[in-house]
């Protein structure tokens, strides 16, 4: 009988270390697991305050960029800083930002619910307030080969010379733009480009409030 006591004792620590080996071994585990996530925030957050000035540097430059495009000027990589600089006037108007030339020309950002995603750009007025200088988008969303081709030359080129009365519209791919303020669509993003029809109408009318323009 004591040896059948003792055997079960034996047993009973042996069960007993066991389990504690095993609880700690998965307290290890979780302190492991819990520095290694303090010290992948710890360089996230460096590597964030480390990339952030260059995001918005690079940020800052495609906004010249897109600013530029919209009233036609030309530029390239080496000069796009002097180029903007000589060019253009940045004026705030409370939370807007205008973007004016010596000729007259007037820059804005616009932005709006695209379809997938918001579209975002740079509409330009020509001195007279009246004639559209030109688009440009800066971001968007849009599905690629269809309504992602917003953003090439042959359909902005269309936006040139436009009046902002009346309003712009962008037409389906079936039809042929022939009247004025007229823009043809592209196959298949009849959507996306009453989206931006909807975008560029909008943010015109606001832009020339804040200019108190009639």
């Amino acid at each position: 009988m004591m040896g059948s006591f003792t055997m079960k004792t034996n047993t009973n620590l042996e069960q007993e270390v066991q389990t504690k080996d095993i609880l700690l071994g998965k307290a290890k585990m979780i302190i492991f697991m819990l520095i290694l996530g303090l010290v992948a925030a710890a360089l996230l957050a460096g590597l964030g305050s480390y990339t952030k000035p260059l995001v918005e540097k690079n940020k800052e430059l495609r906004t010249m960029q897109k600013v530029l495009e919209s009233i036609n000027v030309d530029y390239s990589s080496d000069n796009l800083t002097k180029v903007f600089k000589e060019k253009v006037e940045v004026v705030n108007e409370g939370e807007y930002k205008f973007y004016k030339t010596k000729e007259g020309e007037v820059a804005f950002k616009f932005e709006g619910e695209g379809i997938w995603a918001p579209i975002v750009g740079f509409a330009a007025l020509d001195s007279d307030m009246e004639t559209l200088e030109g688009i440009s988008i800066m971001s968007q969303g849009e599905t690629p080969g269809l309504g992602g081709r917003i953003t090439e030359d042959w359909f902005l080129n269309q936006f040139k010379g436009l009046k902002r009365n009346p309003k712009i519209v962008v037409l389906k791919a079936s039809k042929t733009a022939d009247n004025p303020n007229e823009v043809d669509g592209i196959a298949g993003a009849t959507l996306s480009g009453k989206a931006l029809q909807k975008i560029l109408n909008k943010n015109i009318e606001v832009a020339l409030q804040k200019l108190e323009v009639n």
